[in-house]
């Protein structure tokens, strides 16, 4: 990279000619354009508590938050001094540019919650609650954005030429719910429990706002039941429980937006458009049905050795999501209540003291979680529907992520070559790779499971703690690699040196039905007609999204008795911090990080080229409790 640095007067990378035709030069990016967040944040929480007799009380707690964030944009010209003839491309001319955007926030919540704690017998003893919860959001944002600025390195919307553009928004959202929790024990080993809650919601539509969801359990603690059992077995606790949970929708998803776009509907007349998502007056509340069993357990004096395996199956019907639409019905997607998504999984935690005495320990934690979707079913006589897409036009573009009846939640489809039935490539007269007419599934793009591994070594008042974990079994759609290919920077895109080549692992009809490996048909070329070409078929540019991280590293000293208490505190800890340090892919992905994902909803599984790339963090922590 350092190569390329001189976007100003270097022979072959300054702007007028620089290897990134199509793009900016990353080094003219770095020294011209700005992005700045100021972000101020104040808590309160209150907590209150009544006791009318030793087994019932009233308590209420408050919790409010305002949140107040700035974010400017200053943007750089960029201009060429002299013209090159016979460009193939090269970016246009654009002015200096400024972007400031405002964001207010405040959210209120509290809980007023009746507790009665209460022995019935020496064997019986009851817990009960009965709350009510509030829960106010509002958000007010403003944006403005000033183009062609007139005064070098000044970046202020006011100096500008043009029309001043912007936009500005609020929202309102209010939760109100009332809930109860029982729970009746028998000698402190068995206990049952029951809960409930009804919630109302301004989210949702008035027929729909009202959604009630219950749920009810057992544990039994083997160990305090039959205290024989106690040995080298210090705990063991099993559970079963049955849980349901309802979910509303983000505020005015159910109403139809406005804006008034710069030039809609001609020149300087102003005109109303709606917005590009259809709303759903219908809406519904989503639901998760949750059936799970578990044990936990500890060995050993001090449970030096500890642990929990649980299994699950969670059933998630009406599920709120977002469907692509064909653009020619004048929307491009609508929220809608999705059919019903099934996941089954496997969760196992264990945590041992590995060393210990009165200076020095070393815990260590593994844990692991297996999970396994399907689409059980979705709108009437629908067997598959597209869930997102980092573009308007998803299936168009080539690349999707779609639900489908029978298959893993959320698959990529992407557009695909022809293959035989040992899945090699099919080729031509012409030696280029057939593609296929429709696309094709390359994999789900959620992991079928992750294991994480854990570690503190403490020594006095010094720890350190690092965490890394390793998961596999999804792919990943990397755009990055795409956009490349077209401005010819891939590594693949040159290893024939621009010339044409055998094309890997393909084969061609050899006239009788059948297929015999190809060793002498060359593409039609290796310039950029054929990686044009090439970068139709997106299927190139799906990977294996296994990755092991090095998720953190922390050093920390805790500070002793005796200087804490000289400075009046009663505990001080200073530390040094790093995240996202070191990353492990498979060889087919030498560009990215696979969970540098455009989105985290459903649609997740695409990275594009216009996200910020994943960073890692260092930070310094002082920590002081008085």
């Amino acid at each position: 990279m350092n190569e390329v640095k001189d976007w100003r007067t270097g022979q072959f990378t300054r702007n007028e000619a620089s290897y990134y035709a199509f793009y900016e030069n990353p080094w003219f990016i770095l020294d011209t354009q700005r992005n700045t967040t100021d972000r101020t944040e104040m808590t309160f929480i209150g907590d209150m508590k009544y006791d009318f007799t030793d087994w019932l009380s009233a308590s209420l707690k408050l919790g409010f938050t305002k949140y107040a964030y700035e974010y400017k944009e200053e943007h750089g010209g960029l201009s060429y001094a002299f013209e090159l003839p016979n460009t193939y491309a090269r970016i246009d001319e654009f002015n200096p540019s400024t972007y400031d955007a405002m964001l207010n926030s405040s959210r209120f919540n509290s809980d007023f919650i009746i507790n009665i704690d209460k022995d019935l017998s020496e064997s019986f003893s009851i817990n009960a609650n009965l709350g009510h919860n509030i829960r106010i959001t509002d958000s007010k944002t403003i944006n403005v954005e000033g183009l062609n600025l007139i005064i070098p390195d000044f970046y202020n919307v006011s100096t500008r030429t043009g029309e001043l553009q912007g936009d500005e928004g609020r929202t309102d959202y209010r939760k109100v719910g009332v809930y109860g929790d029982l729970t009746f024990g028998f000698k402190d080993y068995l206990f049952l429990n029951a809960t409930a809650r009804n919630d109302w919601s301004s989210a949702l539509p008035a027929d729909n706002r009202s959604y009630f969801y219950p749920g009810a359990g057992i544990s039994f603690v083997p160990t305090d039941a039959f205290e024989g059992l106690k040995g080298t077995l210090r705990y063991l606790k099993a559970n079963v429980n049955w849980t349901k949970t309802g979910n509303d929708a983000d505020p005015y998803v159910i109403n139809q937006v406005f804006s008034a776009p710069t030039g809609f509907p001609y020149g300087s007349t102003t005109g109303l458009s709606l917005s590009g998502r259809e709303p759903n007056p219908n809406l519904s509340p989503e639901f998760t049905t949750s059936l799970e069993a578990g044990i936990e357990f500890a060995f050993f004096k001090g449970d030096r050795l500890s642990g929990s395996i649980t299994g699950y199956q969670t059933n998630t019907t009406d599920q709120i999501v977002p469907i692509n639409t064909s653009t020619t019905s004048g929307a491009t997607s609508i929220l809608t209540n999705l059919g019903e998504v099934q996941n089954q999984g496997l969760e196992v935690d264990l945590n041992g003291t590995i060393l210990k005495n009165e200076d020095f320990s070393w815990d260590l934690g593994v844990n692991y979680a297996l999970n396994k979707s399907e689409v059980i079913s979705l709108s009437d006589g629908v067997n598959e529907i597209e869930i997102g897409s980092p573009y308007v036009d998803g299936p168009g573009y080539g690349a999707v992520v779609v639900a489908k009846v029978g298959e893993s939640y959320p698959l990529l489809k992407t557009t695909d070559y022809q293959r035989d039935e040992l899945g090699r490539v099919i080729v031509g007269d012409d030696g280029d790779p057939l593609e296929a007419s429709d696309l094709q599934i390359q994999g789900k793009t959620t992991p079928d499971y992750i294991v994480g591994l854990n570690t503190t070594l403490k020594y006095k008042g010094l720890s350190l703690y690092a965490v890394a974990d390793y998961r596999t079994g999804h792919v990943y759609y990397n755009n990055i690699v795409d956009v490349l290919e077209f401005t010819g920077l891939t590594q693949h895109g040159v290893t024939a040196g621009r010339q044409a080549f055998v094309f890997p692992n393909s084969v061609y009809e050899d006239g009788s039905g059948g297929y015999v490996e190809n060793n002498d048909r060359l593409t039609s070329g290796g310039g950029n007609s054929f990686w044009d070409v090439y970068g139709d078929t997106k299927s190139n540019y799906v990977s294996d999204a296994s990755v092991l991280k090095l998720r953190e590293i922390s050093l920390s000293y805790s500070f002793d008795d005796a200087i804490v208490d000289k400075l009046g505190m009663q505990a001080l800890s200073l530390g040094l911090y790093g995240r996202n340090l070191f990353m492990w892919r498979p060889a087919d992905n030498v560009y990215t990080d696979p969970e540098f994902n455009y989105s985290s909803g459903n649609a997740v599984g695409f990275g594009t080229q216009s996200q910020t790339p994943p960073t890692r963090q260092y930070g310094l922590t002082l920590t002081a409790k008085f």
